[in-house]
């Protein structure tokens, strides 16, 4: 798009006649704009600091024990391919064209999490979804991996995983979030996990009572940046709908 600077300079703008008018407005929407940025900030600080925590809470490349662990827990932790841990329930997923939803309550996950909700489902439990295609599996704008709960239905681009006895949803689904997934990535016009490649990805894990702990820890600190994206997400929409109706 390329607008030229003589129309560009020719556009016209509605303002008040009053400057003292514009200054109320402009002040008011600063103060808002002031209030966004300390809750990004804070927002980054907790992402910032999650992440700080995952590299010293999980093993580096070529060790059996992390930095940082809960009291009590010694052992070394184990290398097992994802294949031996969870089940694939791919076979029991099901796209469906836009056109042949109907609307309703149950969530319809793809690999970017819910992208609509729909009058019916084919899960009731809780499993680890995982990114199947799509850009996001390397550029990492959004999580490749998440728990779905409740009833639920899923397409054909992501993976259904149900942990096996012993492991720990949430620790997998953590434990798959911080794979670098270029060098898994099967792709060419766009990348992409196929399920072969995906059994074979080696996991470093501790028994099921550290995974807990691990896990228990990780889900409250997301829970706290649910709740500080959506007081983020709020103040961004509250400015939208004041600007909609405090210009013309």
């Amino acid at each position: 798009l390329n607008i030229s600077t003589e129309d560009f300079f020719d556009s016209e703008l509605n303002i008040p006649n009053s400057i003292e008018e514009q200054v109320k407005i402009g002040n008011f929407i600063k103060q808002l704009d002031k209030f966004i940025t300390l809750h990004q900030r804070k927002l980054d600080k907790l992402q910032a600091t999650k992440k700080a925590l995952l590299q010293e809470m999980f093993p580096e490349e070529g060790q059996d024990k992390p930095k940082r662990r809960f009291k009590g827990f010694t052992d070394a932790w184990e290398q097992r391919k994802l294949g031996d841990i969870v089940d694939f329930l791919d076979g029991q997923r099901k796209p469906l064209k836009e056109s042949d939803r109907i609307k309703g309550k149950y969530p319809y996950y793809g690999a970017s999490g819910i992208i609509d909700y729909i009058n019916d489902y084919l899960f009731d439990e809780n499993l680890v979804l995982l990114s199947e295609d799509g850009a996001n599996i390397i550029d990492r704008n959004y999580p490749v991996c998440f728990i779905a709960t409740g009833k639920y239905w899923v397409n054909n681009h992501a993976h259904v995983l149900k942990a096996k006895a012993g492991v720990i949803d949430k620790f997998i689904c953590e434990s798959l979030e911080r794979l670098d997934y270029t060098k898994f990535n099967t792709g060419t016009a766009q990348p992409k996990l196929n399920q072969d490649i995906c059994q074979k990805i080696v996991i470093t894990i501790p028994n099921e009572d550290e995974q807990k702990c691990i896990s228990e820890f990780l889900n409250r600190i997301n829970n706290i940046i649910t709740l500080h994206q959506r007081k983020l997400d709020k103040l961004k929409n509250l400015k939208q709908a004041y600007l909609n109706e405090m210009f013309v």
